[in-house]
């Protein structure tokens, strides 16, 4: 009778234990267009609470790479936000001037 409230008093601890600690969350990925180039941004949090802050990783492919295909060029971006949506416009934004500048330089 001890050892079974031993292990039910266990179970019940262990449960808890892992809805106190949340890991880091993903956002929904988002994949844009811009002068024939693919972008693709993922959000994500480094823990799981609504107050964490929102970083992204960027990948772009030129027009004649196939994201499906071939891996991205991985674009630095350190940027941190509140929100996943300001998160997500401020990769874009950064994922178009990197493209206007590719495209410069290969003119």
């Amino acid at each position: 009778m001890i050892r079974l409230v031993s292990l039910i008093l266990a179970g019940a601890i262990f449960a808890g234990c892992g809805s106190m600690a949340s890991g880091p969350r993903e956002g929904r990925v988002v994949t844009s267009q811009y002068n024939g180039w693919t972008m693709r941004i993922t959000p994500s949090t480094a823990g799981g609470s609504e107050s964490s802050a929102w970083r992204a990783r960027l990948e772009v492919w030129p027009p004649d790479r196939n994201p499906e295909i071939h891996g991205g060029i991985r674009v630095h971006f350190a940027d941190v936000a509140s929100s996943e949506k300001s998160i997500v416009e401020s990769a874009l934004q950064s994922g178009r001037r990197y493209i206007d500048a590719s495209r410069t330089l290969h003119q």
